[in-house]
């Protein structure tokens, strides 16, 4: 299978001149994960929910796009497979597709999990304990927005699960999470109002108050069916009395995906740990 088969090929792009607030409220509409920006039909550079949320914890919210972005490109006729590894590898939120005149498209984690997903088993199935991320930050429902923001920033990570006193998971707090909220909030325009109203606002506000996990010793293959079938990113990972002891995302299954993975059982029976 080729990367022309699977990339998206329409949805919406900013101009580097475009406020941040306006790739915002594109994001939101469009459901997408990147964004191309775009000059005179020329492809610039690509941006998603990291940019957005570097921006909002520098302060330059209210600044335009700008020209300065990274383009990693791949070619329409590109093996998939062989991208799946590569994409885990550079930890990058998508690519632009392109030939020797023109972008044609783009490809991110969305489009690749399901083709995983549906790849054989590998010799020796992994286990989740063995991709996670250990002691992962987190977040508590009291915390301020701006402080979750912050750490999230920090730790370059994109998702935080939501714990009590008793490292028990309750919640999840992703980009996308954030995301939304600084959308709900772009009416105050000036940068220092929206970090005020930030500050204001606690992690109990946004955060999903439930969250699916998943056992530190479940299989990967189990793992890349729960994120396929319920079109998430990332899993908390728990020990037998459900504390919280990793977090696992799309990319590390991506990283294992050079050695296959088939799910255990039909895609139209999901068995998610709903906690």
């Amino acid at each position: 299978m080729t990367v022309r088969e699977i990339m998206r090929t329409r949805g919406p792009s900013i101009r580097p001149t475009d406020g941040w607030p306006v790739a915002v409220r594109a994001l939101l509409s469009s459901g997408a994960r990147v964004l191309p920006v775009v000059e005179d039909g020329a492809l610039l550079g690509l941006v998603g929910e990291r940019a957005v949320l570097a921006a909002q914890a520098s302060g330059g919210f209210s600044a335009p796009v700008g020209r300065s972005w990274a383009t990693p490109e791949i070619g329409p006729g590109d093996e998939v497979d062989r991208l799946v590894g590569r994409m885990a590898s550079e930890g990058v939120e998508g690519y632009a597709v392109v030939d020797e005149v023109r972008w044609l498209g783009v490809v991110t984690a969305a489009e690749l999990l399901p083709r995983l997903a549906r790849q054989p088993l590998p010799r020796r199935p992994e286990r989740v304990r063995d991709r996670m991320a250990a002691d992962p930050p987190c977040a508590t429902l009291d915390e301020p927005l701006a402080v979750a923001l912050e750490r999230m920033r920090e730790r370059a990570v994109r998702h935080l699960p939501v714990i009590d006193g008793g490292r028990q998971v309750i919640g999840m707090l992703s980009d996308s999470d954030l995301r939304a909220a600084v959308g709900d909030l772009i009416a105050a325009e000036d940068a220092d109002r929206l970090r005020a109203r930030l500050r204001l606002q606690e992690v109990s506000d946004v955060a999903r108050r439930s969250a699916l996990v998943i056992p530190q010793g479940a299989s990967l293959s189990d793992a890349a069916q729960m994120l396929v079938g319920h079109g998430l990113e990332a899993l908390a990972v728990v020990d037998e009395d459900w504390r919280l002891v990793g977090l696992l995302t799309s990319l590390d299954l991506l990283g294992a995906g050079h050695e296959g993975l088939r799910p255990r059982f039909s895609p139209s029976e999901p068995r998610p740990v709903l906690h």
